[in-house]
C-alpha cells in the first residue's frame, strides 16, 4: 500500500531491528523499542533510510532517541495494531501515526502528527491524541485510494460490525466513510486480531479473535471507501490473530493466536464454500501462538513468534500448497 522504500526498516519486538536495504533482511542493532504486539516503522520514500518508528505510545529518531514530544500516546503494548504511520499526502515531512487502544478502553482510536522539519531534521510531534473513535477494537489499516494520492484509515468499533474509513487527503482527516457488515463485535476479548489489505488495495480481512472466532474477507472499495461481499472462514479454538496477503492479491495467510497454527487459502474464486474448501496448513503447533504475519519488500512473508529471537519465512507465497515453501 506505500512505496516499498517506505518500509525498508522494520523496527518491533524486544529492541528488534531489520533493514531492506539490500534487498535481503539484515539484521540492525540498537533499536529502543521494546513491545509485545502493535509497532509501525517509515523509512524515506527516495532512498529508504529510517526515519521513525513507534509502538503507538512513544515515537523513536532514525538514531535510536525519543523524540522531545514523543512520549505519551494513546496506543498500548498489548494492543494488536498499536500504531500505523500514513504520510501526509501533500507534504513530504508530515507524517500521522494512528494509534489503538486494547480490549476497546476508553482511549479508542486517536491521532497524532510528526513533522520532520523540527528537531534538526530528526523530527517531533506537534499535534498529540486526537481522538477519532471510542471505544474501537484492535484494528488499523491503511490503503491508498484509487486517486493514488491520498489514504484511507479503517477502523471497527466496539461493540458492533461497523468499519470507519477515514479519508486522510491534502485537508487533513475528514469524515468517514461508515459500513455496517460482518461480524458483530460483543466481548472485549474479540475485539483482538489484524486487519490487512491486499498489495493492491482491493480486500481487506479481518481477524476476530476469541468468542468470534472467525476471518472475514471483504472487498474494498479504494474509490468510495465502502466494504461489501463479506466472506467468513470459521474456526474452532483457533483464534484468528494474524493476517497477510500474498504479492499477487490471490492466497491468503492466517495465523492462530493460541493454536500456534497458520492456515493458507486460495481467494482466487471470491466465493465462500471456494475458499474454505481450499484451507491448507503450512505450518502446525509453533512453540507460541501469538504469531504477526508481515509481507516483505522481498515477496516473502515473515512470521513473528513471541519469546523467539529469530523469524520465519514463507518464500513463495503467491504459490498453493507445499510449494509455498
Amino acid at each position: 500500500i506505500l512505496a516499498q522504500n517506505q518500509s525498508n526498516n522494520w523496527y518491533f519486538g524486544t529492541n528488534a531491528a531489520l533493514t531492506f536495504q539490500s534487498g535481503s533482511p539484515v539484521s540492525v542493532a540498537g533499536s529502543s523499542i521494546s513491545t509485545w504486539e502493535g509497532c509501525a516503522t517509515i523509512s524515506d520514500a527516495t532512498t529508504g533510510n529510517l526515519l521513525f518508528y513507534t509502538d503507538g505510545m512513544s515515537v523513536w529518531d532514525r538514531n535510536n532517541n525519543q523524540m522531545p514530544n514523543g512520549s505519551g500516546l494513546l496506543g498500548n503494548s498489548s494492543t494488536t495494531q498499536s500504531g500505523v504511520i500514513v504520510p501526509h499526502p501533500d507534504s513530504a515531512n508530515i507524517y500521522y501515526i494512528f494509534a489503538a487502544d486494547y480490549e476497546g478502553m476508553p482511549n479508542g482510536i486517536t491521532y497524532s502528527e510528526v513533522d520532520m522539519t523540527l528537531n534538526g531534521g530528526f523530527g517531533d510531534l506537534t499535534v498529540k491524541n486526537v481522538q477519532l473513535l471510542t471505544p474501537a477494537c484492535e484494528k488499523i489499516c491503511a490503503v491508498r485510494q484509487s486517486n493514488g494520492t491520498d489514504y484511507w484509515v479503517i477502523v471497527h468499533n466496539y461493540p458492533g460490525n461497523t468499519f470507519y474509513s477515514y479519508p486522510v487527503t491534502q485537508n487533513g482527516i475528514g469524515v468517514p466513510v461508515q459500513t455496517s457488515i460482518g461480524n458483530t463485535i460483543t466481548t472485549m476479548v474479540s475485539t483482538i486480531g489484524y486487519l490487512k489489505a491486499s498489495p493492491n488495495g482491493k480486500k481487506l480481512c479481518a481477524a476476530n479473535s476469541y468468542d468470534t472466532d472467525t476471518a472475514q474477507i471483504f472487498d474494498f472499495n479504494n474509490c468510495t471507501g465502502a466494504l461489501s461481499n463479506c466472506i467468513s472462514i470459521p474456526y474452532s479454538n483457533v483464534y484468528p490473530y494474524g493476517v497477510s496477503f500474498s504479492p499477487n492479491n490471490t492466497v491468503l495467510y492466517i495465523a492462530g493466536e493460541v493454536s500456534g497454527t497458520i492456515y493458507q487459502y486460495d481467494i482466487s474464486s471470491n466465493n465462500q464454500a471456494t475458499i474454505n474448501a481450499s484451507q491448507y496448513i503450512v505450518d502446525a503447533g509453533n512453540q507460541d501462538g501469538h504469531m504477526a504475519l508481515q509481507l516483505g519488500k522481498d515477496g516473502k512473508i515473515y512470521v513473528c513468534q513471541g519469546s523467539s529471537a529469530y523469524l520465519d519465512a514463507i518464500n513463495n507465497p503467491n504459490t498453493l500448497g507445499v510449494g509455498c515453501g
